[in-house]
């Protein structure tokens, strides 16, 4: 929706004609009011709104001062309506000045820096703070002394430390704390970036939204906290943990989170992230993400009942980067990282095919530089499969699928119907080229068996130029025919990704802003992507 356009004459001006716009002081102030909501609901969330990089932020009031300086009335309108006051941090304008003009209203209060001073304030109007946010620079000091109040309105807190210690400057343990002088019935969305000492120990009956990052050296027994907590938020529907490194494998109480729609670990161990699948029941309408490990060897992963009704598949391996996708109506799993070795990652991708129900798949996205023999293998297994994509890195690989799809004895995915094909179109000496004649004798040959292909569309690109491979481009147009073979010459980096929408899960950012790296996106490269 586009933004008003709202035009006043100078207030000086006081006779107007029967077509003049009126001029802004004759504009009742139930219109001003709504004008000005208008105009600062319009404003885009502030850095205070980050979970990272907010040491410097500041809470943006630009625009609200601008209208408070156009003229007395508009001053004492907006000075009067207290929901324009009550986000503040004390920096950019007084806290007392915020305190007078929100009046009764819920608080929203952005901390930093010199949290002390906030002491008394939180333990005068800690009742009224519906939001906390707070970006410390150092660990050093007891801020939980800041939350000695009862949270009676309290929607949102999050803390984030700019400065982490060094390991050897470390407690060797994370110690319980208990956050806030009360019950905390109200919390909805909680949010601590870099834990390092200590975990709250609270129960939030009506969280929903739970965000953890953990220091790289915390100890493993965190995980334990980790577990109480979660056991003691039955509505929470979107978890994101980063950098877990274990979990407590003598944990034996299942922890019931119906609700769960998104769960996400990054950053950490990917068995740590598995392991706490093992712990937690799922619903059905699940997303489980596991995104940007490290890995040096591979390791097997518990597959979580998401994946049972998976009927989209993507998968791929390039230079060590893996990712896997699979994909419900509602459900999905994304597993994607990075091995240490192209060994590593094929054989992780074998044992991760292994466990998904191929057979039950109707969409597939593939691109593995496996042999031909070990692609042809997984198609054997895909009987319901309807739509094909592949990216072949060779013409080679191309040509011998285009062979394989040609036999009825047996008939690689029977009920297939539309194929997409990305083909690297390098000239290689001495290597068998995929020839015109392939995608003519599939379309005959599967026709004539009784299993007809409705669409092929067949993307070239190159990734060094050279003459041979821009002439055999020049060729390739003439081998469509018919309505049924498409052919597209260049990269095709510029089509949207397939999957993307589906892991957009912008319900999750209600409370706080991510930073892109910790978003689904693929590590693949760019020609893969659709």
């Amino acid at each position: 929706m586009s933004s008003p356009r709202f035009v006043f004459r100078h207030p000086q001006n006081d006779q107007d004609g029967p077509n003049d716009v009126p001029s802004a002081n004759r504009v009742p102030n139930e219109v001003l009011i709504i004008i000005f909501t208008l105009v600062l609901l319009s404003e885009p969330r502030d850095a205070t709104y980050r979970l990272h990089c907010r040491k410097s932020a500041r809470v943006i009031v630009s625009t609200l001062f601008r209208l408070t300086h156009v003229c007395q009335r508009w001053r004492e309108v907006i000075t009067g309506l207290p929901h324009f006051w009550t986000r503040m941090d004390g920096i950019s304008i007084p806290l007392k000045t915020s305190m007078s003009r929100s009046q009764t209203l819920p608080l929203s209060l952005f901390v930093r820096k010199w949290w002390k001073r906030y002491l008394k304030l939180m333990a005068d109007e800690g009742h009224r703070v519906e939001r906390l946010d707070l970006a410390i620079t150092s660990v050093a000091g007891d801020i939980v002394s800041l939350f000695r109040f009862v949270p009676t309105v309290l929607e949102c807190l999050t803390i984030s430390y700019s400065n982490t210690p060094t390991p050897s400057r470390m407690r060797p343990n994370v110690s319980d704390v208990q956050l806030f002088n009360g019950p905390s019935a109200n919390l909805k969305a909680l949010a601590i970036s870099t834990i390092t000492d200590w975990f709250p120990s609270n129960q939030f009956p009506a969280l929903t939204h739970l965000y953890l990052s953990f220091f790289h050296f915390v100890d493993r027994t965190t995980s334990r906290h980790l577990l109480l907590l979660l056991s003691g938020t039955p509505k929470l529907k979107y978890l994101h943990v980063d950098h877990l490194v274990g979990v407590d494998r003598d944990w034996r109480n299942p922890i019931s989170l119906a609700s769960l729609r998104s769960i996400v670990f990054q950053y950490g161990s990917p068995q740590a992230g598995a392991s706490l699948l093992t712990h937690i029941q799922l619903s059905q309408s699940t997303l489980v993400r596991v995104d940007r490990f490290i890995q040096g060897e591979p390791f097997s992963i518990y597959l979580p009942r998401v994946t049972d009704s998976a009927i989209r598949l993507e998968v791929g391996a390039h230079f060590g980067v893996v990712r896997i996708v699979a994909e419900g109506r509602e459900s999905g799993l994304w597993v994607q990282g990075e091995f240490s070795s192209l060994g590593g990652s094929i054989t992780w991708l074998h044992q991760m095919l292994s466990n998904l129900p191929l057979h039950r798949l109707t969409h597939l996205r593939i691109f593995i530089p496996w042999g031909t023999r070990e692609v042809l293998r997984i198609l054997s297994q895909m009987e319901s499969l309807a739509e094909l994509e592949m990216n072949f890195y060779t013409m080679a690989q191309a040509h011998l699928v285009c062979v394989a799809m040609c036999s009825d004895e047996p008939c690689l995915c029977p009920i297939l119907r539309s194929i997409n094909f990305d083909i690297c179109i390098d000239i290689e000496p001495d290597v068998h080229q995929i020839e015109p004649d392939d995608f003519h004798r599939m379309l005959a040959d599967r026709a004539r068996n009784g299993h007809p292909i409705c669409r092929i569309s067949v993307r070239l690109y190159a990734e060094w130029e050279n003459v041979a491979s821009e002439d055999f481009a020049r060729r390739f147009p003439a081998w469509a025919h018919d309505d049924v073979l498409e052919v597209h010459l260049g990269d095709s980096s510029q089509q949207p990704h397939l999957f993307d929408t589906f892991w957009e899960v912008r319900e999750a950012e209600r409370y706080w802003d991510l930073e892109d790296a910790a978003r689904a996106y693929s590590m693949l490269p760019w020609r893969l992507q659709r």
